[in-house]
């Protein structure tokens, strides 16, 4: 099996005063400490912003150090990123991996607990600009708390009951969109499995838009309550908050937009067919329109 997989790790650093908002000029010298945390891993210099945030691309070094060496290697880096906005890091990883989920599970593992290395690095480091007065009192990064999120472009193994979304807290998403967003199919189904250690989403092809309201959704229902406990790993009770939240706001709303996409095909069907009722009709109506058009140019 052969199949691109990304790998979202993302994180939400704590400060010392949670009403801290940064200027630009102290984004800045968080930016200039960033690089020279990642300095060895980051492709080049070049400004990257996609809007207020700022994106790293790194090298294939990167995950050759975050994760032990194998030879052969079950999977192909394709992309490697990180971006950072305020109190925001997300690293972006995606690969072509040969073989099933399990086998990648310890590699994410892995990749997870020495990215936690560098984030540490790099919140030691903003508190000590802090410390010599490059950034306000209290922007001191005092903890972080981190999820992992993983899109898999295959379906859970298994068939009810002996199956993977039997293992954890799982639900559907029926994501309607246009064609072209969802690789020339107006529809997908997307299955959502959320555990302890990370959320899976199982899909043949994820909308942006789909991918960015999952990303929010554990930022809000997730991160920041991990944030408001001083906790750096989720337990049941949050993991059934975030669960019970994305049922409300994504699995339903996208039932309800379906709903409306189905009553769109319905009008537009019964337009059709009312049209092709009326083609008797269209020679008058050509005749009409000549002579209204001849009358208007030839008075």
């Amino acid at each position: 099996m052969n199949a691109q997989t990304e790998i979202l790790l993302l994180y939400l650093l704590w400060f010392n005063d949670e009403r801290v908002v940064f200027e630009e000029n102290e984004l800045k010298t968080i930016e200039k400490i960033i690089e020279e945390s990642m300095g060895p891993y980051i492709d080049g210099n070049e400004e990257n912003k996609e809007g207020t945030w700022r994106i790293y691309k790194l090298k294939e070094k990167f995950i050759q150090e975050m994760i032990k060496n194998e030879s052969p290697r079950p999977f192909t880096t394709k992309s490697v990123e990180m971006g950072y906005y305020h109190h925001r890091i997300i690293f972006k990883i995606i690969l072509d991996f040969k073989g099933n989920f399990r086998d990648l599970r310890g590699k994410i593992d892995e990749l997870k607990e020495n990215c936690d290395k560098k984030v540490t690095e790099i919140g030691e480091k903003i508190s000590s600009a802090v410390l010599e007065h490059e950034i306000r009192p209290g922007g001191e990064v005092v903890g972080y708390s981190s999820y992992p999120l993983i899109i898999w472009k295959e379906k859970p193994a298994g068939k009810v009951p002996f199956s993977e979304d039997t293992t954890s807290m799982s639900f559907d998403i029926f994501e309607v969109a246009w064609p072209w967003k969802l690789n020339w199919r107006p529809w997908r189904w997307h299955t959502v499995r959320i555990s302890i250690p990370r959320m899976i989403v199982y899909t043949g092809g994820l909308s942006d838009k789909l991918e960015r309201d999952i990303i929010n959704a554990i930022y809000e229902h997730c991160l920041y309550k991990m944030k408001a406990r001083r906790e750096d790993k989720p337990d049941e009770k949050l993991l059934i908050h975030l669960w019970d939240r994305m049922m409300d706001t994504l699995a339903r709303a996208r039932s309800e937009i379906y709903l409306y996409w189905l009553t769109f095909v319905l009008a537009a069907l019964t337009f059709i067919l009312i049209g092709l009722g009326s083609l008797s009709y269209l020679p008058s109506l050509f005749s009409y329109l000549f002579t209204l058009i001849k009358n208007i140019i030839f008075p």
